[in-house]
């Protein structure tokens, strides 16, 4: 199996000191992460020109393994090491941004799909780390035992969440990779779990984490999959950084993504050939949405003393700006569907 390139790089360094082997470091970013960045699917710069991509930072992530009969977590030493590459792309017009490619070095590349391969080494072969079954083992330890591990000048915070059931950690964590990544990727954890893992980066935590966690731990809106934990970059010459969320797995016969399009397909067709017409199930959708917001809404109105989810003014101007948006909004969906449905 050939790697997505064309190169491969060396290590002037031992691999324990990527953090430290500028070298290697650079030709990655001259050489190997353009291509291999346009290849991934959350990849959200594809028809930006790129004017340069920089490894802004490398945090080690070292195995962990559980103790016998102990909730604490030991290093095992002298194993493989996991590294969150934090990649800051630059583009020649609008604002730069930031994403995570959690990485590791394995010697074979036997069972492992083609697009997780970065590229090869002098000391094996770099891929995405999420196709590796000990990091994603590390991930669900590190947050069971909520761990704050060193990284730095600052940490990186694992939080376990009410809805991670105590009887589920055990010595037999099955783990896998859905396919049908977006703009993110997702781990499924003893069917049971889904943890999200954001690919953009962006400063604070993440609204996605605090509504989830809000709903299920300080509210009572049982209509979302729980929260189970989270875990964030904690500098303290910056805000946090938030890299991933897990929640309770619920069962579905379709993702939420391909359910919606297939609703929107229908009522699309249906109106194209009959403008009178709105499908009764697209109806029945409609009014369920509604309901299920109203309700949402409810919940995260109860009054907890939490500073982050207090009453805002909402007042004309606020009204004003909102139903701009909503026009702007509502106008350019129009004239996709116009020239995609014509």
């Amino acid at each position: 199996m050939e790697s997505q390139n064309n190169f491969s790089f060396s290590f002037s360094l031992p691999a324990e000191e990527f953090a430290r082997d500028f070298e290697a470091i650079h030709f990655l970013e001259k050489n190997i992460l353009p291509e291999y960045l346009k290849s991934c699917r959350w990849f959200g710069g594809k028809a930006r020109r790129i004017f340069s991509i920089r490894i802004a930072h490398v945090l080690s992530f070292p195995p962990a393994g559980r103790s016998s009969g102990e909730e604490s977590i030991q290093i095992i030493s002298g194993s493989q090491v996991f590294y969150f590459f934090i990649v800051k792309i630059k583009y020649r017009t609008g604002k730069p941004e930031e994403y995570l490619l959690p990485v590791t070095l394995i010697s074979s590349i036997e069972n492992i799909q083609p697009k997780a391969i970065i590229s090869s080494s002098n000391h094996g072969w770099l891929i995405d780390a999420i196709y590796d079954e000990v990091f994603r083992r590390m991930l669900f330890i590190h947050l069971f035992c909520s761990s704050k591990l060193r990284m730095g000048k600052g940490f990186l915070n694992f939080e376990k969440g009410s809805a991670f059931i105590e009887e589920d950690y055990n010595d037999h964590i099955s783990s896998r990779v859905l396919d049908t990544d977006q703009s993110n990727s997702s781990l499924i954890f003893n069917e049971k779990y889904f943890l999200k893992l954001y690919r953009k980066l962006f400063p604070g935590m993440n609204p996605d984490v605090e509504m989830v966690k809000f709903l299920t731990e300080k509210s009572s809106f049982p209509h979302i999959p729980a929260f189970a934990g989270t875990f964030f970059w904690k500098k303290s010459s910056r805000t946090d950084i938030t890299f991933a969320m897990m929640q309770q797995k619920v069962a579905a016969i379709k993702d939420a993504w391909s359910l919606a399009g297939d609703y929107l397909d229908e009522y699309l067709t249906t109106l194209s050939s009959d403008p009178t017409v709105i499908p009764e199930s697209s109806l029945h959708q409609a009014a369920m949405l509604g309901k299920l917001t109203s309700e949402m809404h409810e919940a995260l109105a109860i009054d907890t003393g939490d500073p982050d989810f207090a009453f805002a003014k909402f007042d004309d101007l606020h009204i004003k700006w909102l139903l701009s948006n909503c026009d702007s909004l509502v106008k350019r969906r129009l004239r996709l569907v116009k020239d995609c449905y014509a």
